[in-house]
């Protein structure tokens, strides 16, 4: 089920660090295979070379996959290039002995690949000891802690194949525990890591057409999408409407509370634009405290001008991001389109004029129909 999920979250994501977990899990689950004989039984009853040489070349193997995958996880090359290099080594040090052990089984060779084993999780946790120091992020720390239990409970089958023990109840099934306890934490630490990496790409690429304060589109998006309304408009012979929300008591609040309660403002003002437009209309931050809907499915004047309305009485209300006593003046312009010889960027400048020059008073004041 691990591996199910993490090829998944591989595809769709196409993180190289999902694709390293994978390519682990698989390796483990290979081994889990051959040790526990389920594998000779179930999975590969008639490879009988295969069945001779698993129980010892899978468990090799997987340290290799291991290793690598850590590699990537912390990035050791960023604390020490000769450490990098060492990985590296030791990696194709041990694929190269297991592969020579299968041609050629030498008892020797044997002891070494067991040694070099050794070797293999002392670098294992000397590139999760400087990841650790190295970087304050919770996820990696969180992936270290989980690989915890098989790094220690590997030692007991190491142990008994280099003769230091006897074989017990951990030399057997040590991996199988460790595996179980492991698992679910990686996956958990990698899968929340990758996201939150992925998140931060999307919003990076969304900065280019979305307000980084409000989450609304920005100009770069609203100035085509009102082009475009109007061009439809015109040779339909339709009309659609344009909302401009004007701030007025804006730099009255940044005066009074100072500039993150001006901001919470905006905030609070982009949240109550969202929650008005429709799933087809464009809510938008047009300057620093005006904003624009664009209502482009089929509406008329008397709705224009209710939504207008009602955007004026949401910014009277009171709310917790605002001081006690303090409410949104909003003052909004409504105009149908289209009207020529006016583009998209002469639109927004005529409205912003006519929603900032609204006057104070009842909510009907502040709502100013244009043509």
């Amino acid at each position: 089920m691990v591996l199910m999920m993490a090829l998944a979250l591989s595809i769709a994501w196409r993180d190289r660090l999902m694709i390293g977990y994978a390519a682990y899990v698989a390796s483990v689950g290979i081994t889990q295979l051959a040790q526990l004989g389920t594998g000779a039984q179930y999975v590969w009853p008639y490879w009988d070379w295969w069945n001779r040489l698993s129980t010892f070349v899978a468990p090799s193997l997987s340290a290799v996959v291991g290793l690598l995958f850590i590699r990537m996880l912390t990035e050791p090359a960023r604390s020490s290039v000769w450490l990098d290099r060492a990985v590296l080594a030791v990696a194709a040090l041990t694929t190269t002995l297991v592969l020579v052990d299968i041609a050629v089984p030498l008892g020797a060779t044997y002891r070494l690949i067991g040694d070099v084993l050794l070797l293999l999780l002392a670098l294992v946790a000397v590139c999760m000891a400087l990841a650790w120091r190295r970087s304050p992020d919770r996820h990696l720390r969180l992936a270290i802690l989980g690989f915890m239990p098989m790094l220690l409970l590997a030692l007991f089958p190491l142990a008994r194949t280099l003769g230091l023990i006897a074989t017990s109840g951990l030399t057997r099934y040590g991996l199988a525990i460790g595996a179980a306890l492991e698992m679910p934490i990686l996956l958990y630490a990698i899968a929340t890591g990758v996201a939150s990496r992925r998140e931060a790409r999307v919003r990076a690429a969304a900065s280019a057409t979305t307000d980084a304060l409000t989450g609304l589109a920005n100009l770069r998006v609203l100035t085509p999408r009102l082009d475009g309304a109007l061009a439809r408009a015109d040779k339909q012979g339709s009309s659609f409407a344009v909302l401009v929300v004007h701030v007025a008591n804006w730099k009255d609040i940044a005066a009074a509370h100072g500039l993150q309660a001006a901001e919470r403002a905006l905030v609070l003002t982009a949240s109550r634009l969202r929650r008005i437009a429709g799933e087809v209309d464009l809510a938008a931050r047009v300057s620093e405290a005006d904003f624009a809907v664009l209502l482009e499915a089929p509406t008329t004047r008397h709705d224009a001008i209710a939504r207008a309305l009602r955007i004026v009485d949401e910014g009277a209300r009171d709310s917790a991001l605002l001081a006690k006593g303090d409410a949104l003046d909003l003052r909004v312009s409504v105009a149908m389109l289209p009207r020529k010889p006016l583009n998209g960027a002469a639109v927004l400048r005529w409205m912003l004029g006519a929603a900032r020059a609204g006057r104070m008073g009842p909510a009907e004041d502040r709502v100013r129909v244009l043509g």
